[in-house]
């Protein structure tokens, strides 16, 4: 079924819980006969979440959109406040419900050199000083979003960066239609930076001749 008719299918659920979610509980739970709780239930939530090589187009066009969007709103909310807290420790990206699969850091820039970065959010640091700064800090966490792992067949790291960011991190480079150029991501993986969604990932597919 297409992400719409899934969506359908699954009636007023569908406006409560996350489609994508509910798909995997189903997934998950049909396969049980009984079940003990509370000693379960870490079990199934880590099963509901994790990376599926195998899993069909129409449950990952529903998870991306459910990512961007979410990650767009998380994105928006950062950077519109005027608190800002050092990120907790999250080597493997999981530090919510939301993030149950593995992600990385990306810091979104409209250019990026080994002494300067200028964001998407219209800032720029210095990148050159050896010194902690909390102004370079805020500013590359205020243009960061998450994306899942396993958009990628390799993660390369940025070392000016990674002073600031604790586990996997890239940086990506925004381009004036949205696009995003980063190293390492699967051939057919597309990045667009959206205002209004956030992060949106594109699958492309390749017409047979």
């Amino acid at each position: 079924m297409e992400p719409k008719a899934i969506v359908k299918s699954l009636g007023g659920k569908a406006y409560v819980y996350d489609p994508y979610v509910l798909l995997r509980s189903l997934m998950v739970w049909k396969k049980l006969k009984q079940i003990s709780l509370p000693k379960q239930i870490r079990r199934l939530i880590e099963a509901t979440y994790e990376a599926l090589d195998d899993e069909p187009d129409a449950w990952q066009k529903l998870f991306d959109e459910r990512f961007a969007t979410d990650s767009g709103r998380k994105f928006l909310a950062d950077r519109n406040s005027n608190l800002w807290q050092l990120a907790l420790e999250d080597e493997e990206g999981r530090q919510t419900r939301l993030n149950e699969l593995s992600t990385l850091s990306l810091v979104l820039c409209r250019s990026f050199s080994k002494k300067k970065a200028e964001f998407i959010d219209g800032t720029s640091c210095v990148l050159e000083s050896e010194e902690f700064l909390l102004k370079t800090a805020q500013r590359i966490h205020r243009n960061l979003v998450k994306i899942p792992e396993n958009h990628f067949v390799q993660i390369e790291a940025n070392p000016a960066l990674g002073r600031y960011l604790r586990g996997k991190h890239s940086g990506g480079l925004v381009g004036d239609d949205g696009t995003i150029s980063v190293n390492g991501l699967k051939d057919g993986v597309l990045l667009r930076w959206n205002n209004d969604l956030g992060l949106v990932v594109e699958k492309i597919v390749e017409e047979a001749d």
